[in-house]
């Protein structure tokens, strides 16, 4: 989550000095917020109009920290939601988030999973704390898809993979890349499956188009004959973003792994 100031004279709540916990997003078409726009805006500078246009950022203000001079940190979370909501907010690119406390989890966890990357818990008589806390509980949402190994990278010093090249057929049937995935390997599943690769090697890579040279240079390859499945938040033009390895699909055929959509 992203802390973000706006300390602005009369843009803002009539002249009053906020300091407001946000999030900066940038929604698609239906509103929804998609972290591959995102990455489209990262690190520019000057927008031009046309990237301004059609990657709009939004603001998504979740607390009020101080108002006029005053500290509310160490109100209750309710306390300053209630300040919060009585802010004359500009429409538009700050908005506040919305917050329920009658809807079961679970049923929230069901919706959010339609649109978002997951949920955020907090205590109603919560003070705030930067950081983690026991008080906010993030519930992440997770998908999953089943992909083909294609490679390997090496990681120094280290004589076992240090993450997985990975990649899934396309609505053609050709495999293209997905990246890799470096987490969710338990010490004895890396060995097992190291000796897998050795088994397997290529000197191409068996995937089409054309392989980054961050990868190219060191990636070792192996023909796509294992079939894995993945955890993720979003597949982004590239890669997935935030895999996590959840095991090997012994009962799939390499064929049966298709791209997931995008997002």
């Amino acid at each position: 989550m992203h802390q973000t100031q706006f300390r602005r004279e009369i843009a803002l709540a009539a002249g009053r000095e906020l300091v407001l916990d946000s999030e900066i997003v940038t929604p698609d078409r239906a509103g929804i917020p998609r972290f591959a726009l995102m990455s489209r805006r990262l690190g520019v500078m000057r927008p031009s109009q046309t990237l301004l246009r059609t990657v709009r950022a939004q603001a998504y203000a979740f607390d009020l920290l101080s108002l006029d001079g005053h500290d509310l940190r160490d109100l209750p979370y309710l306390a300053r939601r209630e300040q919060l909501a009585q802010l004359e907010l500009p429409r538009g690119p700050i908005r506040i988030s919305p917050f329920y406390l009658d809807i079961p989890v679970s049923r929230l966890l069901e919706v959010a999973a339609e649109q978002l990357e997951g949920v955020v818990a907090k205590r109603i008589d919560a003070s705030y704390h930067s950081g983690r806390t026991a008080a906010w509980l993030k519930l992440p949402l997770r998908r999953t898809t089943e992909v083909v190994v294609v490679g390997w990278l090496p990681t120094r010093g280290n004589p076992l993979f240090g993450s997985l090249l990975i990649a899934a057929h396309d609505a053609d049937q050709q495999l293209i890349l997905l990246g890799g995935v470096g987490s969710g390997f338990s010490s004895s599943a890396r060995r097992a499956l190291h000796r897998e690769l050795l088994g397997l090697y290529t000197p191409t890579p068996p995937v089409v188009g054309v392989v980054p040279a961050s990868l190219a240079s060191t990636a070792r390859w192996v023909s796509p004959r294992l079939v894995g499945e993945v955890a993720y938040r979003e597949r982004t033009a590239s890669s997935l973003r935030h895999p996590s390895w959840r095991g090997l699909r012994p009962d799939k055929e390499a064929h049966e792994a298709k791209l997931p959509l995008s997002d």
